[in-house]
């Protein structure tokens, strides 16, 4: 058992979303389909107990700054910060005892939304400031909507995000006719540790190009640099559009996912470092059977710019927001 663990269901018309306060995970979203019945839409464990078992960061929330620093390294104000090194010499997904590691309170809890909240202390990971993080849920008609909001005592980085790995097919079928929409001109180059290195590369004429709905399995099987570093799809998007930034479809059954979100980008990952093992409901799901949809600002940003889009000033708001629409059509 994980002390203090509790699940809390949301429920709209058209939705039902589990989420636990141990790491702020998102543990099912139901939508409901054409013919009245109930199909989960993200990748789950049977028990509480597995996610704090297994990597991966399923469904997880992830802090104070998502993605990988490289060195876990960066210098705020002329002061050097040495972050925990959970990935080899970098520091992924905020350290080794990130958000997806901590126990949230739950402030406000109804049937349709729920307040998560949690005190991230000063030097907790190696990063500076006490940050209060608040994370709120809500779900209507077919939409969960999920708002950041966080302030700091110190200058320091956030970046938050929600790792859910999405499959719309409820199969392990490497992502086969799913079709994917991606509103961005540009995607960020990686370098060999799959850190971003501040070059961005245009979309067109590569298998990266998602201007138009395309199926990602067959682009996958094209070749290119950057997808053979990745094993895949693990690159950050500058979105060109301020709505509907990621669309998500899955024509045989006639299920769409519409991401829209207050936030520069995306880490577009397409689960290629999932090992094979076994889900909620006897289900098997590895490599490439998922697809997380990050929405973030560029990771790493404080090594190569300014980063003022991860730099959080002190008593300044942090206010980000996603909506996941999971529609079903004729």
């Amino acid at each position: 058992m994980i002390n203090n663990a509790q699940v809390f269901v949301l429920e709209s018309k058209k939705l039902r979303v589990s989420i636990t306060n141990y790491g702020a995970h998102i543990l099912r979203v139901e939508m409901l389909n054409r013919n009245g019945k109930w199909s989960d839409c993200v990748l789950g464990y049977e028990t509480l107990e597995d996610y704090k078992k297994y990597d991966g960061y399923v469904g997880a929330t992830i802090g104070r700054a998502c993605n990988r620093i490289k060195d876990g390294r960066f210098t705020l104000h002329g002061k050097n910060y040495q972050l925990g090194l959970n990935d080899g010499d970098k520091s992924l997904h905020g350290g080794i005892h990130g958000f997806d590691k901590r126990m949230f309170v739950a402030s406000i809890y109804d049937e349709g939304m729920l307040q998560l909240q949690y005190r991230s202390v000063d030097g907790e990971e190696g990063y500076p400031g006490t940050v209060d993080v608040i994370i709120t849920y809500r779900t209507f008609d077919d939409t969960l909507s999920v708002t950041y909001d966080a302030v700091s005592n110190k200058d320091t980085l956030v970046n938050l995000t929600n790792h859910s790995y999405f499959n719309l097919s409820d199969t392990s079928n490497q992502l086969k006719n799913h079709t994917l929409q991606i509103q961005a001109h540009e995607f960020a180059e990686i370098d060999e540790n799959l850190i971003t290195t501040g070059n961005f590369i245009p979309v067109a004429d590569t298998l990266f190009d998602f201007r138009k709905p395309q199926e990602i399995y067959q682009q996958l099987q094209k070749n290119h640099p950057q997808k053979e570093r990745a094993k895949g799809i693990d690159h950050h998007y500058n979105f060109s559009t301020s709505t509907n930034q990621v669309v998500l479809d899955y024509p045989p059954l006639k299920r769409r996912l519409i991401v829209s979100t207050s936030m520069p980008g995306a880490q577009i990952y397409t689960a290629n470092f999932l090992d094979k093992r076994w889900f909620r409901n006897n289900k098997e799901f590895g490599f490439r059977d998922a697809i997380c949809i990050e929405t973030q600002a560029i990771s790493n940003s404080i090594n190569f710019s300014e980063g003022l889009e991860v730099i959080l000033r002190a008593f300044e708001p942090y206010h980000e927001w996603t909506n996941y629409r999971f529609e079903s059509y004729e």
